[in-house]
């Protein structure tokens, strides 16, 4: 049994910030673990005893409460002190960064390297006095505010370079700023503000308003999206035609929640009824979503990949031009530290696009 243990501020770490707490490896996967917070300490106790990062959220003075993560941290019976090991983490992830863009040619504003000597100078301060003091925390609470100020300072500097770059290639930029028009068409006035603020749309197309009844099909809201979208000269897409999750899939379907190759055909009569359609007037078809998070069913990960297999190469298929998309939930899989499962986000994606679907 794996064990590493974090002293903390009491007053830092409630129940949702346990809830939320994670151990990843090397490769950011993480690990399933158990998670308590007992007397002062942060508890994280796993099957595996190998070097890890702790991912947790941390209310920061400028910033809100973000996600911060330590370095790769070794176990040991002796406690680690937690806003220590945050700010060394978010130090060494700013320069890590600093120096990758650098060595790409970007260039850096005096701004940012400055605020990055700022970080370390109170984390050296930090580091040396007493570990677990009020100052101690202080000046690691200062350290990460300080990382993270040049964290953004730096983001700021390459969008500059990039988009400059961009514009002096194109007046233009073909950037896309969409939304999706939801399970109802717009009233006039959303409709004339959306057409002046947008130039993309996704018409959701689901599955569970399209085919309320086996074998019979609804079609007009969505006509009506895609009519009034390329009217308003929109970059359209639509779907996800496959989404697993109880909210879009026909309610009938459970009838054959244990009968793995009828739901791959009625899912395929669906997707083929869809892209015959409105195949010509779609700019991107989100073919499937929620493969990774999807609990429906009682269908194993294999079958859950399978399902999203042959719906690319089905509506490949059909539409052997316009682009194809998977979507992931939670991409960073935080989810499998509290349940097991054999497949990470990472590993779905590489098992879809390495057949070369089409994706």
């Amino acid at each position: 049994m794996g064990l590493m243990r974090f002293i903390s501020p009491p007053d830092r770490i409630g129940d949702e910030t346990v809830e939320q707490a994670y151990l990843s490896g090397f490769d950011r996967i993480p690990w399933q673990v158990r998670v308590r917070h007992d007397g002062g300490e942060l508890v994280l106790e796993r099957l595996a005893s190998d070097s890890g990062n702790l991912h947790i959220p941390w209310q920061v003075e400028g910033h809100g409460q973000v996600t911060l993560s330590t370095a790769t941290l070794m176990e040991r019976a002796e406690p680690y002190h937690l806003p220590l090991e945050l700010a060394r983490g978010k130090i060494g992830q700013v320069r890590n960064q600093l120096a990758e863009w650098e060595m790409s040619g970007l260039g850096v504003s005096k701004a940012v390297h400055d605020k990055v000597g700022e970080a370390l100078g109170y984390f050296a301060q930090a580091a040396v006095v007493e570990h677990g003091s009020p100052r101690s925390i202080k000046l690691a609470d200062e350290a990460v505010r300080a990382a993270l100020e040049a964290a953004n300072l730096l983001a700021a500097c390459y969008a500059e370079q990039v988009l400059g770059g961009r514009q002096s290639a194109s007046q233009k930029l073909g950037t896309l700023l969409g939304t999706d028009l939801g399970r109802a068409t717009l009233d006039e006035q959303t409709a004339k503000e959306t057409a002046q603020a947008l130039n993309a749309a996704n018409v959701p197309l689901v599955w569970r308003d399209i085919e309320t009844s086996e074998g019979h099909y609804f079609w007009d809201t969505s006509d009506q999206q895609v009519e009034w979208a390329k009217g308003a000269g929109f970059t359209l897409s639509a779907g996800p035609l496959l989404q697993l999750d109880q909210r879009t899939l026909p309610d009938w379907l459970a009838l054959y929640e244990n009968d793995f190759e009828s739901v791959v055909l009625f899912a395929s009569e669906f997707i083929k009824a869809a892209v015959a359609r409105y195949r010509g007037q779609i700019n991107v078809w989100q073919c499937v979503g929620r493969v990774n998070t999807a609990d429906v069913l009682s269908f194993t990960e294999e079958e859950k990949v399978r399902l999203a297999a042959r719906a690319i190469e089905l509506t490949r298929a059909l539409d052997r031009d316009t682009p194809i998309l998977v979507s992931f939930d939670q991409p960073w899989a935080e989810y499998l530290s509290r349940r097991e499962m054999d497949f990470p986000p990472l590993h779905i994606a590489d098992a879809l696009v390495r057949p070369d679907l089409g994706l």
